[in-house]
């Protein structure tokens, strides 16, 4: 993986939507503006994503410099799907308990079970359709 970014949400009604939406913002800004990421820098930036629902342990580390770090199962589970965007073809994958929280699951395909590295169970996947 190149550049990352983990982004959070307490887990509440709604807020699975939230978090898929600002995905899909965040796809259609760099749609938008493409053409002068191309012209500015020879290219066009591109991300995948997974998203997971759990629980995550936040701590600060560091004592000169100091910085928030994540840990838990969920952030493994959310890096391992965004892993395997690539070779499913998909932009987004989200475990089933993000889907059975979603309001609006009618843009999302069942992509069947997954085997992934550090879970001894299969993971159910769905990818943004």
């Amino acid at each position: 993986m190149g550049d990352g970014v983990v982004l959070s949400w307490l887990a509440k009604e709604g807020v699975e939507d939230q978090c898929l939406q600002l995905f899909e913002r965040f796809h259609r800004k760099l749609q938008t503006r493409g053409d002068e990421y191309r012209s500015r820098f020879e290219v066009t930036p591109g991300f995948r994503g997974g998203a997971d629902r759990g629980i995550a342990t936040v701590t600060e580390v560091g004592y000169v410099k100091r910085e928030i770090a994540y840990h838990g199962d969920v952030l493994n589970t959310a890096a391992r799907l965004e892993a395997s965007c690539k070779s499913l073809g998909a932009e987004l994958l989200i475990s089933e308990s993000v889907f059975l929280n979603l309001a609006d699951r009618s843009r999302f395909t069942a992509r069947g079970e997954l085997e992934l590295r550090g879970k001894q169970k299969l993971v159910q996947v769905y990818s943004l359709s």
